[in-house]
């Protein structure tokens, strides 16, 4: 299986629901674009829709690694929203069960981390650790030196 380049930031299962048209397995929504003189609206694949190229996509890691969090998005969160959403549509249940909910926050929760937050917060923390470092390593001094888990010398 080859790896996801086009990268969705709305997942297509979500956009799914919005469809207007159902072509096989293909589905299609109604999107307005503005061009120049006006507002038009052009039918799309939820496929080409709401992606950004290699939005997830970590270059400094080695290449089966680079689309990891790509992944881990299809398999742990996209993966149960089916379910979800058959179950918060459907106007016979009215009990929802403990572990339904987790799935409920746990999609919520990916869905904020799914916008240039993430890659926002990943920054700021990569930011942080390496000033911590560096500010400890100036307050130890030149005599000690700081190990990494690896118990590589800094």
């Amino acid at each position: 299986m080859s790896e996801p380049v086009s990268q969705h930031i709305v997942p297509k299962c979500y956009i799914q629901n919005f469809a207007v048209e159902k072509r096989k397995n293909e589905y299609f929504v109604d999107v307005l674009f503005n061009q120049g003189e006006g507002l038009k609206i052009h039918r799309q694949n939820v496929k080409n829709i709401c992606k950004i190229r290699d939005y997830y996509t970590f270059d400094d890691l080695p290449e089966g690694e680079k689309r990891w969090l790509e992944r881990f998005y299809s398999t742990h969160i996209e993966s149960v929203y089916h379910d979800i959403y058959k179950t918060l549509t459907n106007p016979d249940i009215h009990i929802i069960t403990s572990e339904l909910k987790t799935k409920i926050l746990v999609y919520i929760i990916a869905q904020e981390l799914r916008t240039p937050k993430l890659a926002e917060a990943l920054n700021s923390l990569s930011n942080k650790t390496i000033e911590y470092a560096f500010l400890a390593n100036e307050q130890l001094g030149t005599e000690k030196k700081i190990y990494s888990e690896d118990n590589i010398e800094f």
